[in-house]
């Protein structure tokens, strides 16, 4: 399972990456091989915190 963190007015700290990568591994069970996962970590005027997950296989899409 391949795992990218990004980041929107945030800084992605190797903290943030490895707690999403950890959390995600837990799903590697449930899905097939060669699973990609994007995380998008975003920050709105210091104040809203949001997650987005986009898991993407072999002709499925999953977004969160």
């Amino acid at each position: 399972m391949q795992v990218t963190v990004l980041g929107r007015h945030i800084e992605v700290t190797d903290s943030l990456k490895q707690y999403a990568t950890e959390k995600f591994a837990r799903l590697e069970k449930y899905l097939p091989k060669g699973v990609q996962v994007v995380v998008t970590l975003a920050v709105v005027k210091k104040v809203h915190h949001f997650a987005e997950a986009v898991i993407k296989s072999n002709g499925l899409l999953m977004q969160a």
